[in-house]
């Protein structure tokens, strides 16, 4: 009996999950720091592991990967195209701290967010 419910909870949300909302969910609150897999199982209604496979399936990496890429643009877009400081930055694209952020997007680039802009910027 486990496995049949196992296999009709996959079946029927394998068909309610799609890549169109679930990506308009995520572009609209990934610069929120309290966005999580958690938040989106819960509008999904399944387990946040639940959700951590069918996201990594439907995706192709998982919700931290993705939501860090999308940061992660962000960042380099307001860098080259704003004066706001790295600190503002950090905080618009959804990290508390900046120091964290900073060490993410040097393990990223190689660059840390000032020599990023520095080197992209034309002045």
């Amino acid at each position: 009996i486990n496995e049949l419910l196992f296999f009709y909870e996959r079946e029927t949300m394998d068909k309610l999950f799609h890549v169109t909302p679930l990506q308009q969910l995520v572009e609209t609150n990934f610069c929120n720091p309290d966005f999580s897999i958690a938040t989106i199982a819960e509008i999904y209604h399944v387990s946040p592991s639940r959700m951590s496979t069918l996201f990594k399936d439907e995706m192709g990496v998982s919700f931290t990967d993705y939501v860090w890429n999308m940061r992660l643009k962000k960042a380099q877009e307001l860098l080259c195209t704003t004066d706001l400081s790295v600190e503002e930055i950090s905080f618009l694209i959804g990290y508390l701290t900046s120091s964290s952020f900073g060490r993410k997007f040097k393990q990223a680039t190689s660059m840390t967010p000032s020599q990023y802009r520095m080197q992209f910027v034309k002045e």
